[in-house]
């Protein structure tokens, strides 16, 4: 884009006229100063028309207008690029446009002043509400009339480029207060306050440039085809619609570029491009200084927008809207919509209030967003206004992934920073259809001060959170709602509405406290809940966790589930381990499932004991060393387990307690159809030195009347009745139950087929038997067989198998079956 500006032929002086006016424009030029008059006047507005214009750098272009006059409209009709690097002036508060459809280059000298608006376009011509029209591209169209405001820009087929370079802002950021000092920022191209600094044109370009409008609009808006970009005039000057367009082209800001309309109020600033990209610590600030509220802030690409190479942990690229320390005004909302949206390097969206006054909203529409190694969009409040809003709608995927440095996560995040703050935080609104939180991202809900934390609400098809890490306040990466150590706020609650959610690799679903607030509640509506292992290095376990670790309350985990599956370390919890209450664990699933490992637990320390209630609509399963636990240390009593579920097994060395050590046990209360405890499992309600708890097992009394079936009571024929067809004194059975279909033909010969054989090995072999089979001996026909026994109890072999027998008995493998001892009677 460079080299495309660059290639034209910019003139070095000159300022011409080309007479195409019924009052051609007249320029004196004395030194460096080019004083430009004449021109035609129609109604509040004057016309000037050159065949070049250029300013070099020093030189001044100065417009004598009369002080009447509101919009000063100035064509470049020529086939060369204007390339401005000095000063343009002009008298009274008109507005200037400047249209040269060639294109236009601002170096870093050039700078405004002028009174009123100024915009730069490279447009064909100027509308108006008439039907006329100001054509750089048809300077001998008709005559014009009466004019006065105009009503929109008609771009060509390859509108040119307007490029803005310069020096860089020069701006510092304040870390602990992510405030921006900008004492030594230079304003570049500035229009007077509450004014309109407009750049439109094919791409867009600031390399290095500054554009300034204290508590004015700045408008960038980039258009590649031949159409019209509405104007409607404002008391801050004017607005610009895109409606009617389609194809748009690029807007880049690199080398440390500028946008900034802060002032008493955050001015307006729109940028509206198809590639809309700010690298290299490029920033767009809209501040609120004093009393006014903030304006729009609204970012709109068509293809992507992309936010990268910060000068980390200097300073950040991105977009900012602050209410400064004591000012009274609300911050502007800021609005971003573009189908991608990728954060990286630490770059940074956010809206921040140190005043009085609250921060903007922050609202995102977008398919796809991406924060990688320490991208954030964070909303937060270090004075007494609150936090605003964040809102995320990606239709397909959020990606959260990594950090940068030692202390940043990428993230969104809504926060209460910095220990003197009272406001509250802002609420996180999240929708997607898959959420990736991996490798350190995070999406958080902190308060760090005496402001309540916001609210998490996440909608997503599939949730993903997996790997661990620790930031500079000590909170774990993953999905969080917590209350740090400096804080007295409450904790905001966590729900996350979802068809999957899957917790890996130390990966944490947590809402805790380490100050003197409340934690937060989790609740989770999820069709199916996967916990699983422990972080590379171990130290992590992934989990849900509810927690307290003060002498304030924990909160409590909901969930309702059709399948929670926790294994292989994995942990779903709730505990205080100060003098807090614990709160509660309430699962309502159709099936549970602990395994290697996983656990469900209930802690309490000092404050009063944490519950367990699981209401399982089909299976609760345990195995290998996997456990449910409401303990209670110091004088606390355990917390109580209450199971309702049509089975309930615990095998392999697992466990459900509900144990205390100085205070009373607590109770267990299971309520099954069917519950199975293997040998070196264990149900306990103990206490080391108080009174043991109860462990109640209801099994609920069976209908017997619903299993009966009703046989056909038609008398047959007793004559044709079957007979058996093994003899029971071989050990065989053959039984036929009516129940009102045909028998076999009794007449008929039991064919083998109809023969149920079991030939599997058992564990002692005869291999002393011939492949023939003998006759059977009459010494075995002749023997007594045992007696037919009813299974009357149950035992459970060593790998955990549970069977019913007749009575308990050591298992030895048997011979070989023996067919012989299985055939028909005579």
């Amino acid at each position: 884009m460079v080299c495309e500006l660059l290639s034209l032929n910019p003139a070095s002086t000159q300022i011409v006229p080309d007479n195409t006016l019924p009052v051609p424009s007249q320029v004196t030029v004395d030194g460096n100063l080019h004083t430009i008059e004449g021109g035609t006047e129609a109604g509040s507005s004057l016309f000037h028309s050159f065949e070049s214009f250029s300013v070099p750098t020093g030189a001044e272009a100065f417009f004598n207008n009369a002080t009447t006059i509101e919009n000063i409209l100035t064509r470049v009709t020529g086939g060369n690029l204007s390339n401005i690097d000095g000063l343009i002036r002009a008298n009274g508060t008109a507005n200037l446009f400047l249209i040269n459809p060639n294109g236009i280059q601002f170096g870093a000298n050039a700078s405004l002043n002028i009174g009123g608006s100024f915009l730069s376009s490279t447009a064909d011509r100027v509308l108006f509400e008439d039907g006329s029209f100001f054509s750089a591209t048809e300077p001998n169209a008709p005559p014009l009339l009466t004019l006065n405001i105009p009503i929109g820009l008609q771009m060509g087929a390859n509108p040119g480029a307007i490029q803005v370079n310069g020096s860089g802002h020069q701006l510092i950021f304040d870390i602990p207060t992510f405030a921006f000092i900008r004492d030594n920022r230079p304003a570049g191209l500035q229009v007077p306050s509450g004014q309109t600094l407009a750049l439109i044109g094919g791409n867009i370009s600031l390399n290095g440039g500054n554009l300034t409008a204290a508590g004015g609009r700045i408008e960038l808006g980039s258009v590649a085809e031949p159409s019209t970009v509405s104007l409607i005039s404002t008391s801050d000057g004017f607005t610009f619609g895109y409606d009617d367009i389609t194809n748009f082209g690029d807007i880049r800001l690199s080398q440390a570029a500028s946008v900034e309309a802060s002032g008493a109020g955050g001015g307006n600033i729109q940028l509206q491009g198809r590639q809309i990209s700010l690298t290299e610590t490029s920033i767009v600030l809209a501040d609120t200084l004093g009393a006014e509220n903030g304006g729009l802030f609204a970012i709109r690409a068509s293809e992507s927008l992309t936010l990268l190479d910060s000068n980390f942990p200097i300073f950040p690229t991105g977009f900012s809207s602050q209410v400064a320390l004591g000012a009274t005004g609300n911050g502007g909302n800021l609005t971003i919509e573009t189908p991608r949206f990728t954060l990286s390097d630490a770059a940074l969206v956010q809206t921040i209030t140190s005043g009085l006054g609250d921060s903007g909203d922050i609202t995102i529409d977008t398919e796809y967003l991406s924060l990688l190694t320490g991208g954030q969009i964070l909303t937060s409040t270090t004075g007494t206004g609150n936090a605003g809003t964040l809102t995320v709608r990606a239709s397909e995927v959020v990606e959260i992934r990594g950090t940068i440095g030692d202390f940043i996560s990428s993230g969104l995040l809504t926060s209460v920073e910095r220990q003197q703050a009272t406001g509250n935080g802002g609420n996180l609104s999240l929708e997607t259809n898959l959420l990736q939180v991996v490798d350190g991202g995070k999406i958080s809900a902190n308060t760090l001060a005496g402001g309540d934390g916001g609210n998490i609400s996440i909608q997503a098809t599939e949730v993903e959170v997996s790997g661990v890490f620790i930031n500079f306040n000590g909170s774990i990466s993953g999905l969080a709602v917590n209350v740090s150590e400096t804080s007295t706020g409450e904790g905001g609650s966590l729900v996350v509405n979802a068809d999957r959610l899957r917790v890996s690799n130390g990966g944490q679903v947590t809402a805790e406290t380490l100050g003197m607030g409340n934690a937060g509640n989790i609740t989770l509506n999820v069709n199916d809940i996967e916990v699983e292992g422990v972080s590379e290095d171990g130290q992590f376990s992934s989990s849900i966790t509810a927690r307290s670790q003060t002498d304030f309350a924990a909160g409590s985990v909901n969930i309702t589930s059709d399948r929670v599956s926790v294994g292989n370390g994995a942990e779903i919890n709730v505990s205080s381990q100060g003098l807090g209450d614990s709160g509660n664990l309430n699962v309502t699933a159709r099936n549970i499932s602990l395994d290697n490992g996983g656990r469900l637990r209930a802690e309490v320390n000092g404050g009063s004991r944490g519950n367990i209630n699981l209401n399982v609509g089909h299976a609760l399963v345990l195995q290998q060393d996997s456990s449910i636990a409401a303990n209670a240390t110091g004088t606390s009593t355990g917390g109580n387990i209450n199971i309702d579920t049509s089975v309930l097994a615990a095998l392999q060395n697992s466990r459900i307690n509900a144990d205390a050590v100085r205070g009373a046990g607590g109770n267990i209360f299971i309520t099954t159809e069917g519950i199975f405890v293997s040998s070196n499992s264990q149900i306990t309600a103990s206490s080391q030195l108080g009174v043991d708890g109860i462990v109640a097992i209801t099994e609920p009394e069976v209908d017997t009347s619903s299993a009966v079936v009703s046989l056909n009571s038609t008398p047959v024929d007793p004559a044709n009745q079957v007979v058996s067809a093994c003899e029971t004194a071989a050990n065989n059975t053959f039984i036929v139950t009516g129940n009102g279909g045909l028998p076999p033909d009794p007449t008929q010969i039991l064919r083998g087929q109809t023969i149920w054989v079991d030939t599997r090995l058992t564990s002692i072999h005869d291999r002393s038997r011939s492949s023939a089979e003998p006759s059977p001996s009459p010494e075995s026909e002749s023997a007594t067989p045992p007696r037919l026994l009813e299974a009357s109890n149950w035992q459970v072999r060593d790998d955990g198998t549970v069977e019913l027998v007749a009575v308990p008995q050591n298992l030895v493998g048997n011979r070989w079956l023996d067919r012989s001892r299985c055939y028909p009677t005579p």
